[in-house]
């Protein structure tokens, strides 16, 4: 009897307050669960965290859920009462396993479910795993995305990480405008930012990784000032590719500011210009699949407000069918070229060859067409084969060569037009031996689509 008082006071210990016959009536998940909840003769004790909280359970109810915890409890070296400590789990995600261990019930949550997942691995409870990461699937979404990428980094869950570092490069504009991507880790924000397939625009990736330093740095009161934002960035200072955000930006929003050294702006102005092809420890290579989403209509930009012809025969007998025509030009967005305008020609039909370059002189689009114009037609037009995406601020460079003469050209030219939101600047073509005049002469026009995105 002895024994039994004593058994009884250990007991009344580790347990919480029951009501009275609170078995009658309930099914055997019932009663686990109350066990459960009232803590009533557990036999193992969990320290969770690095606070180490007391969670108690069932050693039978264990071994009969979990290989790992049978093979565990089972020991030999084990001895009673069992005591498993937990550092790196959450009270929350073990209160979580336990509920299923006992009732086959998960409640899973978006805070919860990494935490769960990554216990039931441990644990080697399939069951629950397979319900963790059809939670995740199923409730993955660029809002979230940054969550489970950190949640996944913190609990070594490299398979889910590399799922939603896909996600973020995917959807890369709108995960790194995301709250989240404010709370990401140092590594986290690398594995976004690095590559060249992350789908976003250069100056967003620029407003928001200083954003994200900001937020770190006001977390830890520290002075918010251009040093400390390069300072806290380090390495992800050359994750921003400072070159494509265009010439017009990087001198107004950019260059005076204390982000950069001197040399390194000098190398990003004469990238820009033209004069070097390599822009210092920057990378100057687009983001292959940079997100940019076209209007289906097709707009027209006209650089001339007058046409003189037509022209008789009798004065085109004096000029050079075999004509190159240049024009260079910028816009302040981002915009895909879809086409051109050129003056009616003598000829019904004509060959004629298109080159686009950029600012640098590598070839960016190149096709030769078939054009067919009628008597007295002022303009022809024609789409490319592919749009080609511009953009915003840098100067590419337009190249036709024509087997005809034009009947027509173009008068009282405007050297900036704005078009809608759109404003186009054209220059004087680079290129040697084209003609190229921006108050009158050819090539009226461009036609392009609007990026939406």
């Amino acid at each position: 009897m002895s024994n039994v008082s004593d058994s009884s006071t250990m007991r009344r210990a580790t347990t919480r307050e029951t009501t009275p016959d609170w078995q009658t009536g309930k099914s055997s998940t019932d009663c686990n669960r109350y066990m459960l909840e009232h803590q009533l003769d557990c036999d193992v004790t969990f320290e969770v965290g690095q606070s180490k909280e007391i969670i108690r359970a069932h050693s039978y109810i264990l071994r009969s859920r979990s290989p790992t915890l049978y093979q565990f409890l089972s020991s030999p070296v084990v001895g009673r009462p069992y005591t498993i400590p937990l550092p790196d789990a959450t009270p929350e995600a073990l209160k979580c396993v336990l509920r299923y261990c006992y009732t086959d019930m998960s409640h899973l949550t978006i805070d919860t479910v990494i935490g769960v997942l990554h216990l039931s691995k441990a644990f080697n409870i399939g069951a629950l795993r397979d319900r963790c990461t059809a939670f995740i699937r199923s409730n993955l979404s660029t809002n979230n995305v940054c969550h489970f990428l950190e949640q996944a980094h913190c609990y070594k869950e490299d398979d889910l990480g590399r799922t939603c570092v896909e996600l973020a490069l995917n959807r890369g504009e709108t995960v790194i405008r995301s709250h989240g991507f404010l709370h990401l880790c140092h590594e986290c924000v690398g594995r976004v930012t690095t590559p060249d397939s992350l789908r976003a625009r250069e100056v967003s990736v620029y407003t928001r990784l200083l954003e994200w330093e900001r937020t770190r740095l006001e977390q830890t009161n520290t002075n918010i000032s251009d040093l400390n934002l390069r300072d806290g960035l380090g390495q992800l200072l050359y994750n921003i590719r400072f070159p494509l955000l265009g010439m017009n930006y990087f001198a107004s929003q950019v260059a005076h500011r204390e982000l950069l050294t001197d040399q390194e702006k000098v190398s990003i102005f004469r990238y820009l210009t033209g004069a070097d092809r390599s822009a210092g420890p920057f990378v100057t290579v687009k983001r292959v699949n940079s997100s940019v989403t076209l209007t289906p209509d097709m707009k027209k930009c006209v650089r001339f407000s007058h046409t003189v012809g037509p022209l008789g025969d009798s004065i085109l007998e004096n000029t050079d069918a075999n004509r190159r025509l240049g024009l260079a030009l910028s816009c302040n967005t981002i915009v895909a070229l879809r086409g051109l305008l050129l003056y009616g020609g003598r000829r019904a039909v004509y060959a004629a060859t298109v080159q686009l370059y950029s600012n640098l002189g590598d070839i960016l689009h190149e096709e030769t067409v078939q054009l067919t114009t009628s008597e007295g037609q002022e303009t022809t037009s024609f789409e490319f084969g592919r749009p080609v995406v511009l953009e915003r601020d840098l100067i590419y460079v337009l190249s036709v060569k024509t087997a005809s003469y034009n009947r027509y050209y173009g008068a009282r030219g405007s050297t900036q037009i704005k078009n809608g939101n759109e404003i186009f600047t054209f220059y004087e073509c680079p290129l040697p031996d084209h003609s190229s005049s921006l108050s009158q002469g050819d090539l009226p026009g461009i036609l392009y689509s609007v990026d939406t995105s």
